[in-house]
């Protein structure tokens, strides 16, 4: 009877283990070095985190911002939105209004995976283990074009991503890849990386964003949004407030200011089409995306 106790509790607490794994989430920051390439870039060395989150079509995804500021007071949000599901992430494409499948942790040997429309491989599984002492499940992948000459493997490890440019690993077997992962950090933590003293945060600086999860704004309300640009809705917990306007291709418009109460937002000069409404409680950690269409 003990023994049967025990192994309960164990398959119980075994998967409060795997968020830890994940890759989209708010404590996780990539320090990433472009050392230059055919698409433009220079030599630049950035910091990638999520920040916030916004829901697109009923999912919410995480936005993805970057900082180039060495005093991390400068986040500069990028078009990329990205969301995980029971080991598959998924990148918002705002250029192609649709969701396409980046990462499948869940691949196994022989398995294949798009990449810009070349099938890529499973050429094998095995683990690495961080400077935490936590191991963690990594994919090797080769093309068949390339067969498994080492300079053409890919590797992607669990909670990181690809260690050349984890956000876009459909670049993956292009000629245009001048970047790699310098350094991984998690909750505050340097857990991965080639050179601690070649990062550019250090362990112990602070990190932007303090949340640790997604959680949906109570107390909003909306009021109006007949279509006509003209949107309403109320705030029913005091609090300090942000708003954000989107188009189509996540570009920023605008930034009201909002408060308890009822707050309006004019979309009337806006072209028609498709915008996201973000609202985020600065206070409780609470947010609200919602789409909007001006007719």
């Amino acid at each position: 009877m003990n023994h049967s106790r025990l192994l309960i509790f164990c398959l119980i607490f075994l998967p409060l283990l795997l968020p830890a794994q994940k890759m989209i989430s708010s404590g996780n920051l990539w320090n990433i070095y472009y050392s230059g390439d055919f698409s433009g870039h220079g030599r630049a060395n950035y910091l990638f985190f999520f920040k916030d989150s916004v829901n697109i079509n009923g999912q919410y995804y995480f936005q993805l911002y970057r900082d180039n500021d060495s005093t991390f007071n400068k986040p500069i949000p990028t078009r990329n939105y990205y969301r995980e599901k029971a080991g598959i992430v998924s990148r918002w494409d705002s250029t192609l209004n649709k969701e396409m499948i980046v990462y499948n942790f869940n691949l196994n040997i022989n398995d294949t995976f798009p990449i810009r429309n070349r099938a890529i491989k499973v050429l094998s599984i095995d683990t690495v283990q961080l400077f935490d002492n936590i191991k963690r499940k990594r994919i090797i992948l080769y093309h068949p074009r390339y067969g498994t000459n080492p300079y053409r493997l890919t590797y992607w490890i669990v909670g990181i991503g690809w260690l050349s440019d984890p956000f876009h690993p459909d670049a993956a077997y292009l000629s245009d890849g001048g970047a790699s992962l310098n350094c991984f950090f998690s909750n505050d933590k340097y857990i991965y990386g080639y050179s601690k003293d070649g990062c550019k945060r250090k362990p112990g600086e602070i990190i932007i964003d303090q949340s640790t999860e997604i959680k949906e704004l109570v107390g909003f309300q909306l009021l109006n949004n007949s279509g006509d640009g003209n949107i309403a809705f109320r705030l029913d917990t005091p609090g300090r407030y942000q708003c954000q306007v989107f188009d189509a291709m996540g570009r920023l418009l605008q930034s009201p200011s909002v408060s308890q109460g009822v707050n309006k937002v004019s979309l009337t000069d806006a072209p028609k089409g498709i915008y996201i409404l973000h609202i985020y409680d600065l206070e409780n950690q609470q947010q609200m995306g919602l789409k909007v269409v001006r007719q």
